[in-house]
């Protein structure tokens, strides 16, 4: 039995990561990474773009959000894997929502 784990952000369209697992483990993992990248750059960019919208530079709002600027610039510039407590942080500042979908497939 294979299982996705989707991350949303609901103010963004776009697919923060896809976990791919079965019994035998994370093995199955290393065959999405390049799809994970591509969606944590869209997720970046969403992130970039609503910051850009309220006029907050990156310092701003990584010391609003208590982490480090190189940390965000690594997520808004799709370099990083970025935490589910890393991106709450950043959506509480930008008044944006993380919500977890996992679906069995």
């Amino acid at each position: 039995m294979i299982f996705h784990v989707f991350l949303y952000c609901s103010v963004i369209t776009g697919l923060i990561s896809i976990i791919k697992c079965d019994k035998k483990g994370m093995k199955e993992n290393k065959e999405n990474i390049s799809s994970n990248m591509t969606s944590i750059k869209n997720i970046g960019q969403a992130l970039q773009e609503r910051r850009h919208h309220m006029h907050i530079t990156q310092k701003q709002l990584a010391d609003m959000a208590d982490i480090g600027i190189n940390t965000l610039y690594k997520i808004e510039t799709g370099q990083a894997n970025p935490t589910i407590e890393s991106l709450q942080k950043i959506a509480d500042v930008l008044g944006m929502e993380i919500s977890l979908q996992v679906k069995k497939i």
